[in-house]
């Protein structure tokens, strides 16, 4: 349905990039908070139309961000098959130990050649990169999950949950369990 009529295709991106979690924020949140309440008197149809309503303002509002984000997807497509092998490598060992010296063979360059060659394309050394895609998956983890923050720190690859709460909250402004509270409050 969200297909074949095109003025349900709003509806259709912003349902699509909702797997990364949607924070609404301003008078879009209220709004809607007061008709997810009118939401529960209605019936049959009405309700349908209730919901089709809720989405569409979601999906044109300005006063919403997504929660979760992957930096890395459009590399795939800008940059020689050298970065993209590193950057796999990386997002299929982001839970293990990760070293420099690992994705630099993996280029087949030296260490320091592969730093320049790395931000050069990619605009942030690698150690920035790396520990943005694990802080993105550890949100997703403390949204989509009940794991503690020290099983979250092991599962992004962290050595310990006290370096990952640092880190963690150097990237959110927040701690992962204040993080994990404000999500669960948004919704």
């Amino acid at each position: 349905m969200f297909d074949s009529i095109k003025e349900f295709h709003p509806i259709r991106d912003m349902i699509r990039q909702s797997s990364k979690g949607i924070k609404i924020y301003g008078e879009t949140r209220n709004i809607i908070a007061d008709k997810l309440i009118e939401l529960s008197d209605l019936q049959g149809f009405q309700k349908v139309e209730g919901l089709l309503q809720i989405m569409n303002l979601i999906s044109v509002s300005e006063e919403k961000n997504f929660i979760v984000t992957d930096e890395s997807d459009h590399y795939d497509d800008l940059y020689p098959d050298r970065l993209v092998n590193v950057i796999k490598f990386i997002k299929d060992n982001l839970h293990n130990q990760i070293t420099l010296h690992q994705v630099a063979d993996i280029a087949c360059m030296t260490e320091q050649s592969f730093c320049r060659f790395f931000k050069k394309r990619v605009k942030k050394n690698f150690s920035q990169f790396l520990n943005e895609l694990r802080i993105a998956h550890a949100r997703e983890l403390l949204i989509q999950t009940e794991k503690s923050v020290n099983d979250i720190a092991y599962l992004c690859g962290f050595k310990s949950s006290s370096h990952f709460c640092h880190v963690f909250k150097g990237y959110a402004g927040e701690s992962p369990v204040q993080y994990k509270l404000s999500m669960k409050r948004a919704v």
